[in-house]
């Protein structure tokens, strides 16, 4: 294939991602999770007020619901807030960007590192595996199409963003064979590390195990005509910078570590649990076969091959419902018989540089981890680097099977063009139908209905039933709800315990699990399905293509 025919192809791959990514991307989903409205007002309040919800100026974390989220992308999307308002386009512009550029990412990383298998009498044929610029377009062309890329381009989430940069940063490292670091890299893992707490874990191992393999190449000494060696002043300063991120992240808060299995109640009370009940008398042979260093090792390298499961990468996918439309994978299952060839092919292929071999199955065998010492494992937002790579190396398996098999790769192609326009017309027609009610269908809908009735009948209180799903941020980003204002205003209740605090009350809204009528006041009530509380009902929402009832606008008067 010529550089020419490459550069177009190249082109439309791109034009594709994007256009599968952007089509209609403000109103597919057409509900938000509400994580989305969160990253939206919370940018809407920087760029009105310098603060986030809570008041607190220009934040390196932001607690949001007592999460506290990463902040780059909530940062970056004070911009498109700022250009086009305060929507679900805008909140998931950058999530649709990065997601676009990640195809070119994949692209030069496979050129990248298969630029180092040219022969010297390469085969003329496209497709082949001594063609580096073929490799990264099959490359850019998988993962343009793959239903977990999709999805995720679409939602605003802060793992999308990390994944762009993570890998961006994986290049440069390959194009200097993990043996420089420069400012480039450096300021791609520090933006990883502010978008996606996934990357607090990966780096500074990775960033380990480069510094033990390859310690005399980076830290030798200088040449003949250099007085200091500057590679290792800039991974003294990658250091500094890991060091100074984890501190500050890891120290502000302890929400982040109820998410894993060493802050998890449950979890240390099945340890004690097993201490109890141990048949072991002796207290030594306890302490030997019933430490709780074995007992996390055991859970983690439990769910560390649960992340291998066929049913989640390749089948049902798991059970959360933020993460992939219904029947349809993560991944496509061929891409399970692609991976495997491709992985073989770079392991024992000789021509490929030992330390981009290395290092890439290094980071391989380290992106579950994420996953694996969290509670609700496994889990596709903390393992989009696994993802990732199983696309990268069933591009391998494609293009060694094109100089072995032509007739087979085209019989996949065509198989996953099939299945690419199934996946479309799941996501595009059906999933937007039908979302599913974690994402709150239909309350869009409800809160502009009760705006509606706000302005005609003087209402004194406006209850929402629904307190602990986030209802209050959906309220706020709808509203566009002035932020200062808010901040003003804003009661809480105490943290749950998952360490999650909800919204009770501002302004005439109030949120709460199971209200009582007061006729003291003229209230209106927006309950969940049919519900109305006894009360005159004023307006139902419901699913125009199942007719199910969403939500009920109901008043005491």
């Amino acid at each position: 294939m010529g550089k020419l025919l490459k550069k177009k192809t190249l082109v439309l791959v791109f034009i594709l991602g994007l256009a599968v990514r952007f089509y209609q991307l403000g109103q597919i989903p057409s509900a938000m999770n509400r994580d989305e409205p969160a990253i939206g007002y919370n940018a809407y309040s920087i760029l009105k007020t310098g603060r986030d919800e809570w008041g607190e100026k220009f934040p390196l974390s932001f607690k949001s619901f007592g999460d506290y989220k990463s902040p780059l992308y909530i940062y970056l999307t004070v911009i498109p807030v700022a250009i086009f308002g305060l929507n679900e386009f805008s909140v998931r512009f950058w999530a649709g960007l990065s997601g676009s550029l990640t195809v070119l990412v994949i692209y030069f990383l496979a050129k990248g590192l298969f630029s180092r298998i040219v022969r010297r009498n390469p085969i003329q044929d496209r497709f082949a595996l001594d063609d580096p610029g073929s490799m990264g377009l099959l490359a850019a062309f998988l993962l343009a199409i793959s239903p977990w890329h999709i999805f995720f381009s679409r939602f605003s989430f802060e793992a999308i963003l990390a994944l762009f940069f993570n890998f961006f940063a994986l290049y440069l490292l390959v194009k200097n064979d993990f043996k420089k670091v420069n400012l480039s890299i450096i300021l791609l893992i520090l933006l990883s590390l502010f978008s996606y707490s996934s990357s607090l874990l990966i780096w500074p191992l990775f960033i380990f195990l480069i510094l033990v393999l390859n310690f005399k190449a980076i830290f030798s000494k200088p040449g003949k005509n250099k007085s200091f060696n500057l590679n290792s002043l800039w991974m003294i300063l990658l250091l500094g910078c890991l060091g100074l991120v984890l501190y500050y992240q890891l120290s502000l808060s302890s929400q982040k570590n109820k998410v894993t299995i060493f802050g998890d109640p449950l979890t240390t009370l099945n340890y004690y649990h097993q201490r109890e009940s141990s048949n072991l008398s002796s207290p030594l042979l306890i302490s030997l076969f019933h430490n709780k260093y074995l007992y996390y090792a055991k859970i983690i390298l439990v769910n560390y091959f649960k992340t291998f499961s066929f049913n989640f990468l390749f089948g049902g996918g798991g059970s959360h419902p933020w993460h992939k439309i219904p029947q349809m994978p993560h991944l496509y299952p061929i891409y399970l018989f692609l991976s495997v060839i491709g992985l073989i092919v770079f392991i024992k292929d000789k021509k490929v540089a030992r330390p981009n071999k290395i290092f890439l199955l290094l980071f391989l065998l380290i992106s579950p981890l994420a996953s694996a010492i969290t509670v609700d494992t496994p889990h596709a937002t903390r393992l989009l680097h696994l993802f990732f790579l199983i696309t990268f190396f069933s591009a391998l398996g494609l293009g060694f099977l094109w100089q072995k098999r032509k007739e087979i790769v085209w019989l996949a192609l065509l198989w996953l063009i099939l299945r690419f326009g199934q996946y479309n017309y799941l996501y595009f027609i059906k999933y937007k139908q039908n979302p599913p009610p974690n994402i709150l269908p239909g309350l869009k809908k409800a809160i502009l209905s009760l705006q509606q009735l706000e302005e005609k009948q003087r209402v004194e209180r406006i209850i929402f039933t629904n307190h602990t799903d986030g209802a209050y941020i959906y309220l706020l980003f709808y509203t566009q709800y002035p932020p200062a204002k808010f901040q003003k205003q804003v009661k809480r209740y105490t943290p749950d315990a998952a360490g999650l605090e909800w919204v009770e009350k501002f302004d005439q809204y109030l949120f709460i699990s199971c209200p009582q009528p007061d006729s003291d006041y003229r209230e209106i009530y927006l309950m969940n399905g049919d519900d109305n509380l006894s009360q005159k009902t004023l307006k139902t929402i419901e699913n125009p293509n199942t007719d199910k009832i969403e939500y009920t606008v109901s008043a005491n008067f």
